[in-house]
């Protein structure tokens, strides 16, 4: 945005992905959920009902079975973690998760087919209006394909990586960043196919973070006057879905459909708090453990939770309706 906003927006554009290399190749990669933390935008849009994943964020799953056969080879590997788009410090840590074959005392095998890039193809579009704000869009997508073979003691078993994806963020900037209206969408699936012998299975993960922000902000003078106003509707779904063969139907294992719709202000005089309200809503359905449908509504204004309700649900309402978003 250049000058024109350089006290009130950080930089460093809106996408973000966190990158996985062996060897310094490129093995995967994950598209995290844009977390606003317990004071992000509004501190008010958050009480008492927390944004999804405020307090806890979920781990990534990163298969890197395509490469199991080159990391057996007896020599040193080094894994490497990094964060793309991150203009601020971002501490990322991971855990390697191995099996073992019982009947082979060594395994061999080697990648066939690797299409990931190491940077995302990002376009961004700034279009000053007639008003004086400016409509800044993002876009990128992610397609690509890795494989890769272990011969086992039960034979050479192939496994393949792919995934889907698409991202965009439009945002309207007014009042060198002040008035913000904003809306993102990323969504796509990573499906992984493991071949061996005659046999195929497969096991697909797709997801949707939906987020809209409208942010105001009349007046900002120091951290002891100003007055923040905004209202943040977010939303993530999961989809798990396994089947077997390569042409059978996929059939839901697990589903997760959650949104939080929140409104806050917050303001400031001389130091004094002369203004802190929010209401929000929180509507949570999915599945449980043993494959229950579960279906929760959270509802508060004023700092209390005015209502908490229990509904019953089926998995495939709840499917149909993830699918929407």
């Amino acid at each position: 945005m250049g000058p024109r906003a350089a006290r009130n927006l950080r930089g460093g554009g809106p996408y973000r992905e966190v990158q996985v290399t062996v060897d310094g190749r490129p093995a995967g990669l994950a598209q995290p959920y844009p977390v606003v933390h317990s004071g992000g935008i509004v501190p008010t849009l958050w009480r008492p009902i927390p944004a999804i994943d405020q307090f806890r964020t979920e781990a990534y799953d990163i298969d890197l079975t395509p490469f199991a056969g080159e990391l057996a080879d007896g020599r040193p590997h080094a894994i490497g973690i990094t964060p793309y788009g991150a203009a601020d410090t971002w501490i990322v840590d991971g855990s390697l998760f191995l099996g073992t074959d019982a009947h082979a005392s060594r395994t061999s095998g080697r990648v066939t087919v690797s299409t990931l890039t190491g940077t995302p193809a990002v376009k961004t579009v700034q279009t000053p209006r007639e008003d004086g704000s400016t409509h800044v869009s993002v876009s990128t997508g992610r397609s690509w394909e890795i494989s890769g073979y272990v011969r086992t003691s039960k034979g050479r078993v192939t496994t393949t990586v792919e995934q889907e994806f698409a991202y965009t963020n439009t945002d309207t900037v007014s009042r060198t960043g002040r008035q913000q209206t904003m809306h993102q969408r990323d969504h796509g699936a990573t499906t992984v196919t493991t071949r061996t012998g005659g046999r195929t299975s497969a096991q697909r993960h797709a997801c949707s973070y939906p987020i809209d922000v409208d942010m105001d902000i009349p007046f900002y003078g120091d951290y002891n006057n100003y007055d923040l106003r905004a209202a943040v509707t977010q939303r993530r779904v999961l989809i798990d879905t396994p089947r077997s063969g390569s042409a059978g139907p996929w059939r839901t294992d697990a589903v997760t459909d959650d949104t939080v719709d929140s409104t806050g202000n917050l303001a400031r005089t001389g130091g004094v708090v002369t203004a802190a309200d929010g209401a929000s809503a929180e509507k949570y359905r999915g599945t449980t453990d043993t494959g229950a449908c579960y279906s929760r509504l959270l509802e508060s204004a004023h700092g209390w939770v005015t209502s908490d309700k229990q509904f019953r649900c089926r998995v495939a309402e709840v499917v149909r309706e993830a699918l929407k978003g």
